[in-house]
């Protein structure tokens, strides 16, 4: 069991606890809510599904004294480790955020929220379109994670669920031209996530105020923008995936690409997608393995439109 992070944050008046493990194949976030810190000492039991048995049963204990914050947590794979924060120091680092989070953001960002208006600059400007992945890129297996619990947050981001993703069309034509290459192998790529709308964003934002593994809103980011994804390579006769040394979405510097202690196979894995993606364009994140993005991205307008909308405006132009 690795214990990456443990930290809280207070919003509307709820103390959220927050503790990130990982094991080879998926992260998942716990996610623990007090209303209060007047509370001395809690017992919970949470039961988290992971592919590692010797991960399934963590017992925590949480002591909120008065000037600092305890905490405990035991299992099976590792000793007892305590955090001590206090008060001052949770003070400085706890941000809150009157109102609506997303509103008071968006204020600060020209984002486009009706499908109106993103028809106006797609309309004037094709390659600001948004094109559903499998119609551009023959063989594409989709797997987004934020449609279900398997990812970091162990929450269901997008609801209701999407199977399809986009991107604007100059990412999708790269990514087809991508899969041109790798399919002349036998070798073809899943993705993870792509297209984000804006207000999922600010729910990450909410829960892990960490820019080395979510976009600040402040700024929006590349998924948002229809020009980031995040994907891996698989065999194109039995779709397996091609072993990456991680999970996606995995926050050790394993997933780093200066992150060389690896077998042979894997690191060839990597520069074999990492080689490719860059030769259509896309950019490579140093942290983040699986993350992709075309450069000079800020031409393309941040946009919160729900994937429902967006399929139904794709299916006109089949």
């Amino acid at each position: 069991m690795g214990i990456l992070f443990y930290k809280y944050l207070s919003s509307d008046k709820t103390v959220y606890v927050r503790v990130a493990s990982c094991c080879g194949r998926c992260n998942r976030l716990i996610v623990l809510r007090f209303k209060s810190l007047t509370s001395c000492t809690r017992h919970l039991k949470l039961f988290q599904n992971c592919h590692a048995k010797p991960f399934e049963l963590l017992t925590v204990k949480l002591n909120f004294p008065l000037f600092g914050l305890t905490g405990y947590m035991y299992n099976k794979l590792t000793k007892p480790f305590r955090i001590k924060v206090l008060l001052p120091v949770i003070f400085l680092t706890t941000v809150f955020i009157p109102g609506s989070a997303q509103d008071s953001l968006s204020k600060k960002l020209f984002v486009i929220k009706d499908v109106k208006e993103y028809l106006k600059t797609a309309n004037s400007d094709p390659g600001k379109r948004m094109i559903e992945l499998s119609s551009k890129v023959p063989r594409l297996v989709y797997d987004l994670r934020y449609s279900t619990r398997e990812n970091f947050m162990n929450l269901e981001m997008y609801t209701p669920a999407t199977a399809v993703s986009f991107l604007r069309t100059p990412a999708a034509e790269a990514l087809s031209n991508v899969q041109k290459e790798l399919s002349a192998a036998g070798i073809g790529v899943k993705v993870f996530d792509a297209y984000r709308p804006y207000s999922v964003t600010v729910k990450f934002w909410e829960l892990v105020k960490d820019e080395r593994y979510v976009a600040n809103p402040a700024r929006g980011s590349g998924h948002n923008r229809g020009i980031a994804i995040d994907l891996t390579l698989i065999n194109l006769n039995n779709l397996s995936e091609l072993p990456m040394g991680t999970g996606f979405d995995n926050f050790s510097d394993t997933a780093h690409h200066s992150f060389v202690a690896l077998p042979a196979d894997i690191l060839k894995n990597r520069k074999l997608l990492r080689t490719t993606m860059e030769k259509y364009g896309f950019k490579a994140l140093e942290t983040e393995w699986w993350h992709y993005f075309l450069p000079e991205g800020n031409r393309f307008e941040i946009l919160d439109i729900s994937f429902q909308e967006l399929i139904k405006e794709a299916s006109k132009h089949k």
